[in-house]
Parts: structure tokens; C-alpha cells; sequence
């Protein structure tokens, strides 16, 4: 049923490019550019804390639950 709805839409073949793509990549190669050559030290520094705190919550999100790593090698099952 949903590769029927699907279908109509053409969404397995290549999607022309238009204006809004292109919008968007100039913002992110903007943003990039500004990231690049503008920061200083001082500005680095100059965070704002919303922005610390989401990123140690996103960097802590990314890791691995403790009970599923070891430190020792010979405690892993090879089947």
C-alpha cells in the first residue's frame, strides 16, 4: 500500500535541483566560511552557555552505554 501512494511521486529517481537547494547551500557554505576565518580566541571563549550545555548534552547523548564496553579484549564473544 505505501509503494503504491509512493509511486506517483517519483521519489526513487534523481530530484532537479532548484531554488531552495541552492538557498540552502549557500547558508551552509556561508556559515562554514564565517566559522573558518572570523572566530578569534576572545570570541571563542565568549560563548554563550546554551551553547556549552548543548553541546556536552549532545557530546554525552553520542557515547556508549558503560555496560556494553569492556577495556579488556578477552571478555568479547567472536562467533
Amino acid at each position: 500500500m505505501i509503494t503504491g501512494f509512493m509511486a506517483p511521486m517519483g521519489l526513487m529517481q534523481p530530484q532537479p535541483l532548484n531554488g531552495f537547494h541552492l538557498a540552502g547551500i549557500l547558508a551552509l557554505t556561508l556559515a562554514w566560511l564565517s566559522r573558518l576565518f572570523l572566530p578569534t580566541a576572545a570570541q571563542a571563549a565568549s560563548s554563550p552557555d546554551w551553547m556549552l550545555k548543548g553541546y556536552v548534552t549532545a557530546l554525552n547523548a553520542s557515547q556508549p552505554h558503560p555496560d556494553t564496553i569492556t577495556t579488556h579484549r578477552n571478555h568479547y564473544q567472536y562467533q
